[in-house]
């Protein structure tokens, strides 16, 4: 006797078997159009190409200093190696979380249509409180429950610096680019009036121990004493903590209605209308958690990677304005996010490897960064990059017979129909000029007449109503003439050729696509999902 829960739980389970099945056949048949994928992948191909871009550029770089081409493979592999080298591995992850996290905190604006440009800032004003408490405690030997609080401390300010931004542009229509520049310069001055020594405000000049606290350079802080095993901890935690958090956006926006709801207001503000989201409270929550982002960021930033206040000098940290392109290559996708920032982390490691190795001043860095910039402008075409397709469908048609007799015969009516269409357009280029000729006086009397009526239009006491009319069936009348005079012969020739040749192109590139679906799908039905109907077999 069949149990009824049994058979339920059966015809549950082969349902969702049929689904997965279904989608890894799409996967694997090239058939799946996911935009996730495609990001992902166009950000790999941006990164590829930018690399190699990178690689020329030093070869000219050489070239120009010493007169000799350098080789861009030696350049490109010690950019990749010295990243990896055991020396660099622990600055590569933190620099990952850094470059992860500041990325995240542009694509989460950008996706719902806002443009946070305010991450150095909401980098440094956690950093200079947190700072500030560690110098008027006069200890800078921080514990790990200290790092923590600290990490929780950036998290929050971050959020409250963003959410600043947020109502501004709620409230009072302060467009974010602004505020958030101001902010980011507010926040640099208010730096500089605490960490410089003339002003005590954090510790008096005359105090012997100054020196552990504040450095010898303007507006910096000495280094904090954070153990390796400190920096370890963190740096597993910043790295895991980015990939969750990427996995978790990328759901949101691909899973739930809420995410939905962000990308449509992202297309176009008037959305919020439409799908019942309060404008007010999103444009706030968004630069809010944008925020806090770029806060965490700052804590891998100045407390575990740097482990002081550098750089205020010179005005707001310029890896701020540097995620955007991290961001911007990842198409603001969260998973894209993490492959680009892989790039920049492999680009900020290898500085002073390259430095020693090879000559690369930083100043050459700019000119791989530009390039990258260059390729994102240019993302789109990534996005059509599909190698591993094109080479198996390659590889699968050429080997058959009913394709390459298709082909054949394809080339062989293309070549014939471009001979005639040689010989033919000639004679129709001829024939139109001749019919022009003889078609000028009727050109001539419609410009004269046109003209006249045109003239009638500025007399006073006429009817325009009827000259306007007069104008409409002249045009007409003109048009018409034209028409039975066969004067648009050439042009309506091209058109048709260039038609004829683009319906026998795409009719051939369809039977392509068809053909090879046919058969890599069959391929893959025998040799991975041959025995995958044993389980359909039994709810029948």
């Amino acid at each position: 006797m069949n149990n009824p829960k049994e058979n339920k739980f059966i015809s549950s389970f082969n349902e969702q078997f049929r689904d997965k099945k279904y989608k890894l056949q799409k996967v694997l048949t090239f058939e799946n159009g996911s935009s996730t994928i495609k990001k992902v992948f166009s950000s790999i191909w941006a990164i590829l190409v930018g690399i190699i871009l990178s690689g020329i550029a030093y070869g000219f770089y050489i070239f120009i200093s010493s007169g000799t081409f350098g080789n861009p493979f030696e350049f490109i592999a010690s950019l990749l190696t010295s990243a990896f080298d055991e020396y660099n591995i622990t600055n590569f992850w933190l620099y990952f979380a850094i470059f992860g996290f500041l990325g995240l905190a542009i694509a989460v604006a950008f996706k719902t249509g806002y443009f946070n440009v305010g991450v150095s800032g909401q980098m440094t004003l956690p950093a200079l409180l947190f700072f500030s408490f560690m110098i008027l405690n006069r200890n800078f030997e921080p514990s790990t429950l200290t790092l923590f609080f600290g990490m929780l401390l950036f998290i929050v300010v971050g959020f409250i610096c963003g959410m600043i931004s947020g109502l501004l542009k709620a409230y009072f229509n302060v467009h974010e680019v602004i505020s958030t520049i101001f902010l980011n310069w507010i926040i640099v001055s208010v730096g500089k009036w605490l960490l410089a020594k003339e002003n005590e405000i954090l510790i008096p000049i005359s105090d012997e121990n100054i020196g552990i606290f504040l450095s010898t350079l303007p507006y910096t802080t000495s280094r904090l004493s954070i153990s390796f095993d400190q920096i370890e901890t963190f740096k597993i935690i910043g790295v895991i903590l980015l990939v969750l958090l990427s996995a978790v956006f990328w759901f949101i926006y691909k899973n739930t209605s809420i995410g939905y709801k962000l990308k449509m207001i992202g297309l176009n503000k008037h959305n919020a209308d439409y799908v019942g989201v309060n404008q007010k409270a999103l444009t706030i929550s968004v630069l809010s958690i944008s925020g806090a982002l770029g806060g965490i960021a700052g804590f891998f930033l100045f407390v575990i990677k740097d482990c002081a206040i550098t750089g205020l000098e010179s005005g707001p940290i310029a890896m701020g304005f540097e995620s955007i392109a991290v961001a911007l290559i990842a198409l603001n996708n969260p998973i894209g996010v993490l492959f680009s920032s892989i790039f920049y982390s492999i680009i900020y490691t290898s500085k002073v490897p390259l430095f020693s190795e090879l000559g690369v001043v930083n100043e050459f860095y700019p000119i791989v960064t530009g390039l990258m910039i260059f390729i994102i402008a240019i993302a789109v075409i990534f996005s059509k990059l599909t190698p591993i397709k094109s080479f198996i469908k390659w590889m699968i048609l050429v080997r058959n017979k009913e394709y390459r007799k298709v082909r054949k015969e394809y080339y062989s009516d293309k070549k014939t129909m471009y001979n005639k269409h040689k010989t033919r357009v000639k004679d129709v280029k001829k024939m139109s000029i001749q019919r022009k000729k003889e078609f000028k006086n009727e050109t001539r009397n419609y410009l004269s007449l046109s003209e006249k009526l045109k003239r009638d239009l500025n007399k006073k006491d006429v009817d325009i109503n009827s000259v306007y009319q007069e104008l409409a069936k002249l045009k007409f009348e003109y048009n018409e003439k034209v028409r039975l005079a066969g004067l648009d012969v050439y042009s309506d020739y091209i058109s048709y050729y260039k038609n004829t040749k683009r319906e026998n192109k795409n009719k051939f590139k369809k039977y392509k696509e068809d053909l090879f679906k046919e058969t890599f799908k069959k391929f893959v039905n025998n040799k991975i999902f041959r025995n995958s109907n044993l389980v359909i077999e039994e709810e029948k």
